[in-house]
């Protein structure tokens, strides 16, 4: 930032004056002013300088902001040319480079494109003798497959054959056996099966009797469990009145303790208001007490200098009258006697102000007061509410108390008798599994023997079987096995149902058993969450009791501290009732003050006009540099605009120079693809030719082994494949040496290509 003196504006300075000669003036006649009067004044002055120094401010960046600009636009002729000639070498460098590189790009692309013909040459030969391979190839194959073909046939029947005799004489065997047999087994199958049914009715009549007894049993419990149910909804309907009746308490003695809270952090407050307040009150005092002692010296100098004055005044006047030569020295003593009034003038202003500033002081610490007196009785006023919903509380909590106590009676009654209830249920419980565990053992008992029944009967329906068979082979053929499979069929059905009906009321049996252990423990899991209920029940009537006990201890405590805020409050009400007393008389000189204050307002009045036209005035000659600032601003955008559009230019010629670039790389990827599909296509045939070297390898190996079915055939195929084998031979080492060809020239382009990315 450059500096430059600003020079001062005649008009601010003269009102500065004019006020300050005003303000003398004041102070000779003894004119005291009203405190609103000199903060209008002090406020204008203010104003004023304020302005001053805006406009030096103002003044001062206009003439930095021209010499800013006055470099710009030097550095902007420059900067023109400068641009042009960068960019003009840059466009140069650039097509230079280009254009070499084009040149060997056209250069590569020749010979990739001369290499690629020459590629497409040999491809093609070598398809054109892959297509004979192919067609001789596939004569072979369908020759070969023709005989074997015709020999698998001629097998397939053979065995085909021997198949179905071997089944045929396996049947009529079976068939002669199955019928002797099934004959012989009929007649014991008969007798087995009405003794098993005999049984078995005799086994369901005994199992549905101890089904019934076993329902019956379980109807009686059920009703037990039931009514159980009901005692035990009562006791929860209970539980959960209780329940709400506590959520109801907790809400109410968290809303005291807020209470409470709220109460000691006021009462905390409303203390250091007082302590400051009083320490305030008693600053003031001091500071008064001293102002008075300064007022009255200041008063007793003042009448003994103007009695000193009168005197000497006289003495002057007869000198005067006597000699005009001792002028000069009379002028002198009077300077130095105005002095000595001016000092005193000031003194007795200061003390003015300092009783001023004094007064607005204790007018604020009596509002203040006030304040704190109306939020004293406030506070009373809550503290009053607070202890009748107190004494509220501690009714409901003393008939809460005992509705609970009357409740926790019938709910321990009610417990010794669920008790009860539960021990005697764990008798029946107990009996009831003992009665089960005889059930079961008498079921496994009988389970057991119907497993050995069963393996019995099957015993029996085995050796049957068996007889059966031996009967059919004795009997004569014209006997019908149908019928008697369909009986032996039959039987074995009925057989079955009966096993799986038994084991249908076994599986119910054995159900029921395990839902009614299920629902005892539930009922116990049940009567143990409210045992444990009724315990936390009590752990909180034991905290809220002690809770109750420290609120009561607070409320104590609140009630000692308000008499002792109210004792304070009336002592400082004492004491501001003194201080406030001298008042009322500042109150009627101040009046007196106003009014001459108000003519000297209208003086000032026509001199801030002055100032402000002096103002308008700067205001419009701001006004124009900041014009010329935004030309000058327009003119370095249009400056800014054409260095980047050169900017512009010069990164559309480098995009060029990459698209050119890009363009260069996507032909030397395109040529390293062809390059790769080539040698892909070089092993495809490689690996093609070396399948069918496999392949006619194992045909060799085929042949050689059929050549005592096939010699005719194989001495034609043996000559053929020798002939395959030695133009695939050729065909192979003329691949082999374009491979090393191909290779030999994908490194000297290689080579090639990492010279030029360094150059």
């Amino acid at each position: 930032m450059a500096f430059c003196s600003v020079p001062d504006f005649p008009a601010v300075l003269l009102a500065l004056e004019g006020l300050n000669d005003l303000n003398k003036q004041l102070k000779d006649d003894g004119v005291q002013f009203a405190p609103e009067a000199s903060i209008h004044l002090t406020a204008i002055t203010a104003s004023i300088t304020k302005l001053e120094a805006n406009r030096r401010i103002a003044h001062d960046q206009l003439e930095v902001e021209t010499i800013e600009t006055s470099k710009l636009r030097h550095q902007i002729k420059n900067m023109s040319d400068r641009v042009r000639d960068e960019i003009l070498a840059d466009v140069a460098a650039a097509r230079a480079s280009n254009g070499e590189k084009m040149e060997q790009l056209r250069k590569d692309l020749h010979t990739a494109s001369q290499h690629r013909e020459e590629t497409v040459g040999k491809l093609q030969g070598l398809l054109n003798q892959n297509k004979t391979l192919h067609s001789e190839q596939e004569q072979v194959k369908a020759e070969h497959k023709a005989a074997i073909a015709t020999l698998n046939d001629q097998v397939d029947l053979k065995y085909s054959l021997q198949k179905k005799l071997d089944q045929t004489l396996q049947q009529t065997e079976a068939l002669e056996y199955s019928i002797s047999a099934i004959r012989e087994k009929k007649a014991s199958l008969q007798q087995s099966m009405m003794l098993n049914r005999e049984a078995c009715s005799e086994e369901k009549h005994t199992l549905l009797r101890e089904i019934n007894e076993m329902v019956e049993k379980i109807k009686q419990q059920e009703n037990v469990v039931s009514k159980r149910h009901q005692e035990l909804d009562v006791i929860n309907d209970k539980k959960e009145k209780a329940l709400c009746h506590l959520g109801e308490l907790g809400t109410r003695r968290s809303k005291a303790e807020r209470s409470l809270q709220k109460l000691t952090s006021s009462r905390c407050q409303l203390e250091q208001q007082l302590d400051e307040e009083t320490n305030r009150n008693q600053e003031l005092r001091q500071q008064i007490e001293m102002q008075k002692k300064e007022f009255h010296e200041s008063q007793n100098t003042f009448s003994l200098t103007l009695q000193s004055l009168k005197e000497q005044i006289a003495v002057i006047d007869a000198k005067i009258e006597n000699g005009r030569a001792s002028g000069p020295v009379l002028k002198n003593t009077l300077s130095q006697v105005h002095e000595i009034f001016k000092r005193q003038h000031n003194k007795e202003n200061e003390a003015q102000a300092n009783y001023l500033s004094v007064s607005q002081q204790l007018e604020q610490s009596k509002l203040r007061l006030e304040e704190c007196i109306a939020s004293v009785n406030i506070y009373n006023y809550e503290i009053m509410m607070m202890e009748k919903q107190i004494s509220k509380l501690q009714e409901q909590e003393n008939i809460t108390r005992c509705v609970f106590e009357r409740k926790h009676g019938d709910i321990c009654s009610d417990l010794k008798a669920v008790k009860d209830a539960i021990s005697q249920c764990e008798e029946e419980k107990r009996n009831l599994a003992q009665l089960l565990e005889e059930t079961k053992s008498i079921q496994e008992e009988h389970m057991e023997n119907m497993m050995s029944e069963i393996s019995n009967t099957r015993r029996r329906y085995e050796e049957l079987q068996q007889e059966e068979a031996t009967l059919l082979q004795l009997q004569p053929k014209c006997a019908d096995p149908d019928l008697l499979m369909s009986y032996v069929t039959q039987t074995e059905m009925e057989y079955r149902e009966m096993e799986n009906t038994f084991q249908q009321e076994m599986q119910q049996i054995t159900a029921k058993t395990e839902n009614f252990y299920r629902s005892t423990e539930e009922k116990q899991k049940e009567l143990e969450e409210k045992q444990e209920v009724l315990k936390e029940l009590e752990v909180k009537w034991n905290e809220e009791k002690n809770r109750h006990e420290g609120l009561s201890d607070l409320l104590r405590d609140l009630n000692r501290k308000r008499a002792e805020l109210e004792l304070l409050i009336q002592d400082t009400k004492n004491q501001i009732s003194v201080l406030l007393q001298p008042r009322e008389v500042l109150k009627a000189q101040l009046k007196k003050e106003q009014k001459s204050f108000t003519d000297t307002l209208c003086k000032y009045s026509s001199d801030l006009r002055t100032v402000e036209v002096s103002i308008y005035n700067n205001h419009s000659v701001l006004q124009k540099v900041e014009e010329e600032k935004s030309r000058m601003d327009l003119r370095i955008r249009e400056m800014m605009e054409d260095i980047s559009v050169y900017q512009q230019e010069k990164e559309r010629y480098q995009q060029e120079v990459r698209e050119l670039e890009d363009k260069i790389k996507c032909t030397l990827g395109s040529l390293e693809k062809m390059w790769k599909e080539d040698l892909s296509v070089a092993l495809e045939w490689e690996s093609k030719d070396e399948v069918l070297f496999v392949s006619i390898n194992s045909l060799l190996d085929q042949l050689k082994t059929r050549e005592h079915h096939l010699m005719d055939v194989n001495t034609l195929v043996h000559l053929q494949m020798m002939n395959f084998s030695k133009r695939l031979g050729d065909k192979a080492a003329a691949k082999q040496q374009n491979y090393q060809k191909i290779m030999t020239y994908n490194l000297c382009s290689k080579k090639k290509v990492n010279i030029q990315s360094s150059n």
